[in-house]
């Protein structure tokens, strides 16, 4: 609301939730799950759901499209294909520590990959 008068607590307020909001980025660094979660929490008519690399990427297919890819290719290429597939979903690996969110209006039913 322009011409507002804001309380210096409510801006140091503001500045906090941005400071939280910006302390991870997608800049390499790790993303706050639970501080979004709490944000869309508290929109209206937005909602979360949230997995782990492994199921996404299975959900997505990802095992069938390497069988694919590697379907006419040497032994060596179909090796470095499946142990670059590995990295990605196996549970020692990427497959659990990295988490997806989607955040979606409730009224969609999307929900593919989770």
């Amino acid at each position: 609301i322009p011409n507002k008068k804001i309380t210096q607590s409510q801006e140091n307020e503001k500045i906090l939730l941005k400071q939280k909001a910006n302390r991870y980025t997608y800049e390499g660094k790790m993303a706050n799950f639970s501080f979004i979660k709490k944000l869309i929490n508290n929109i209206k008519n937005l909602n979360t759901i949230m997995t782990n690399q492994k199921k996404f990427l299975t959900n997505m297919g990802i095992l069938k499209r390497a069988e694919i890819i590697g379907k006419k290719e040497t032994f060596s290429k179909k090796a470095d294909i499946f142990y670059r597939l590995k990295r990605l979903i196996h549970d020692s690996e990427m497959g659990n520590l990295f988490k997806v969110m989607l955040i979606k209006n409730v009224n969609n039913k999307f929900k593919t990959g989770f």
